[in-house]
């Protein structure tokens, strides 16, 4: 009687442990009627204890992998209803995906980008925030260390810029806001 206790004991652990490897083990860090967030471990992190959990997002039932940032891995960007998760494509390319919740219309820009790494931190020395300046271009801005970094993306166009300089920031948000006041 023991030894078939023994015997499906380890059958169950072996199976489980298969499972486990091939469909790889949830973690739920964050949950709503329409965004899930969590971070999956798979059979890789048995096999190397240096290997980085992967974070999924499902949103509206579209799945995204490998998204950068702290659950729930979404940034509620300023002026606009939209929100914006970024998934990590490895050597500094990165999608940002801004993403409208009212009409589930989904704007994808792939770039060379390393914003989306402090989405989800809520300290005042390391967070990443987007701010539009009009209906088609936003500020990203990602702040560590005391230094902020800052790019201009372009919806109509899909581009991401190269990293702007302070004064360059300061001469595009004076720019836009002298356009927005010329325009009936």
């Amino acid at each position: 009687m023991t030894k078939k206790r023994v015997f499906f004991g380890i059958t169950g652990l072996v199976v489980a442990a298969i499972t486990v490897c091939i469909n790889g083990l949830k973690v739920q860090r964050y949950k709503t009627n329409r965004i899930d967030a969590y971070v999956r471990y798979t059979c890789k992190h048995l096999l190397n204890p240096h290997a980085g959990p992967e974070n999924v997002m499902r949103i509206d039932g579209r799945t995204h992998r490998n998204v950068a940032g702290e659950p729930p891995f979404v940034l509620q960007c300023s002026n606009r209803d939209l929100i914006l998760f970024v998934t990590d494509e490895g050597s500094g390319q990165s999608t940002l995906h801004f993403y409208d919740l009212k009409s589930r219309v989904e704007i994808e820009i792939a770039g060379r980008s390393y914003f989306g790494d402090n989405i989800g931190l809520s300290g005042v020395d390391q967070r990443d925030f987007c701010e539009f300046l009009n209906l088609r271009e936003a500020l990203i801005s990602s702040r560590r260390g005391g230094r902020q970094d800052t790019q201009l993306v372009n919806l109509t166009n899909r581009t991401i810029s190269s990293y702007l300089s302070p004064e360059e920031v300061k001469g595009i948000r004076a720019s836009r806001e002298l356009n927005s006041t010329r325009q009936p």
